[in-house]
């Protein structure tokens, strides 16, 4: 029996798979890694005062979109793209409330605010949760939710995902790739026939595995550097660093990438695992 059958991904047959990925998609190892070290470098120019909420929140949701980009392209090169599109999705999230907080500045009050709908939701589920004692304290959590429902209203904040791409400009995102990545990070039925399931019908299903996945791998590195780049427009608008040329030239590398390539990735470079 082979290394990844009795281990997994954490096998160190993986080793031989993230070379031979790395040396496959080398031009966009290349790209990722070079937009990965400009983006670093960016965050020196985003000079934000301490007093200014919008400005904070962009600096920090920037370094969480950064870091969500780097632990997407670790995925990918160890052939997990399941997990990879999670992170990915998640990565959309974070982009979703950059650039509407870099266009709105009253998205970035809403956004700050938005910890008191969580607390609200994490308050009504623990209520129903055993933990609760048989509902010992219903009483006094009910009184919490009824004043966080008075400050939410009174607040008037919506910070919902689908508010979010709609501010930033990024609907299609949201109704499009956000979507179909969703499958993936809720387990749905689309997404494990085809990751997880072989000759599966309406009635058989051959088998049940867990492989190394490397279907449409540029599809995954393109919508990750188009992350990028947007979150690197938002921060460059907002605190005015003067790399728009830079950001553009990014922009059409990743674009000229995929459309020319996109069609030698048919070859299997998954190990014999």
């Amino acid at each position: 029996m082979s290394e990844f059958k009795e281990e997994g991904f954490l096998s160190t047959a993986m080793l031989e798979y993230s070379q031979q990925c790395r040396k496959q998609y080398a031009e966009w190892f290349t790209l990722c890694e070079s937009i990965n070290k400009f983006s670093i470098a960016i965050t020196s120019k985003t000079a934000y005062h301490s007093d200014n909420r919008q400005e904070c929140l962009a600096a920090a949701l920037f370094l969480r979109a950064l870091s969500i980009f780097e632990g997407t392209i670790i995925l990918i090169e160890r052939g997990m793209l399941n997990e990879a599109k999670i992170l990915l999705r998640t990565l959309m999230e974070a982009l979703f409330a950059l650039r509407a907080i870099t266009m709105h500045a009253e998205v970035a009050e809403e956004f700050y605010q938005s910890h008191l709908i969580a607390k609200r939701r994490a308050l009504c589920k623990f209520r129903k949760s055993s933990l609760n004692l048989a509902g010992s304290q219903d009483r006094d959590l009910t009184e919490r939710i009824k004043e966080l429902d008075r400050l939410i209203d009174t607040k008037r904040i919506d910070t919902t995902t689908e508010y979010l791409a709609k501010k930033a400009g990024l609907y299609d995102f949201y109704t499009t790739a956000y979507t179909v990545l969703s499958w993936t990070v809720h387990s749905n039925i689309l997404d494990i026939a085809g990751s997880h399931m072989a000759g599966q019908s309406d009635s058989h299903i051959a088998s049940i595995h867990l492989s190394v996945q490397i279907e449409e791998v540029e599809k995954w590195f393109m919508a990750a550097c188009e992350c990028m780049v947007i979150a690197m427009q938002s921060v460059n608008d907002m605190f005015k660093a003067g790399v728009e040329n830079e950001i553009a030239d990014y922009e059409r590398r990743y674009k000229n990438l995929f459309a020319s390539h996109r069609k030698d990735y048919s070859g299997d470079i998954t190990p014999n695992l």
